[in-house]
């Protein structure tokens, strides 16, 4: 009976014990060390192709916004204009990294950057809707950000698009501090490159003097 009594207490422990891991067990989302059934379950995007040998398995990603009132508009159409970047990085917390002012060795990131025009600031705000990468106009564009050992920067067009038949970023759902969305660029029936993002709008200012680390 004593033997019983001990092994049943045994495996109370240990069920104790794995039910304390399962509790403290988590996940990294967009750079947040949120906890298992947390609110912000979710993956900050997904990137599928080969474009130039390029691959990444995406772990964090931002968004930022900035509105600017030009000076010398082309058009009264066009008298503000929207600097809006998606950023899908194989590093975690860069929108704290940034807010930091850190640069992280060998990061491996793709940039979707969409310039909106508007007559107010209201109406170049970014909206849902498809929106065209085009090859001649080099605001809105896929870019491969690189960084070696030495937090030096190498950006250059992810493909070129000359010659594709699709190429598009759909932006699904825009909030205060949320974008989601998706993106493809197609040459005939054959994919390029595509993803999907999910990820939280960076306020932090663009960094003055970063660290490399």
């Amino acid at each position: 009976m004593q033997n019983m009594k001990s092994v049943k207490q045994r495996l109370v422990l240990i069920t104790v014990a794995l039910g304390a891991m399962a509790c403290s067990s988590s996940t990294i989302v967009n750079g947040s060390n949120a906890t298992d059934g947390g609110p912000s379950q979710r993956m900050a995007g997904t990137y599928e192709g080969t474009a130039n040998g390029f691959s990444i398995q995406v772990v964090d990603g931002m968004a930022r916004s900035k509105v600017i009132a030009d000076v010398r508009p082309k058009s009264p159409e066009a008298a503000f204009f929207n600097l809006f970047r998606i950023r899908l990085s194989d590093q975690a917390g860069v929108c704290a990294d940034r807010a930091a002012e850190v640069a992280r060795k060998n990061e491996r990131a793709v940039q979707i950057e969409l310039t909106k025009y508007g007559s107010t600031a209201e109406t170049a705000a970014l909206v849902p809707g498809s929106y065209e990468l085009s090859p001649e106009r080099s605001e809105n564009q896929v870019l491969l950000y690189t960084m070696d050992e030495a937090c030096s920067t190498v950006v250059s067009p992810l493909v070129d698009m000359a010659g594709t038949s699709t190429r598009r970023v759909i932006i699904t759902s825009v909030t205060a501090t949320n974008v989601k969305g998706s993106f493809e660029i197609r040459k005939g029936d054959a994919s390029l490159l595509s993803g999907t993002f999910d990820v939280d709008v960076c306020d932090a200012p663009s960094p003055q003097n970063e660290t490399c680390q």
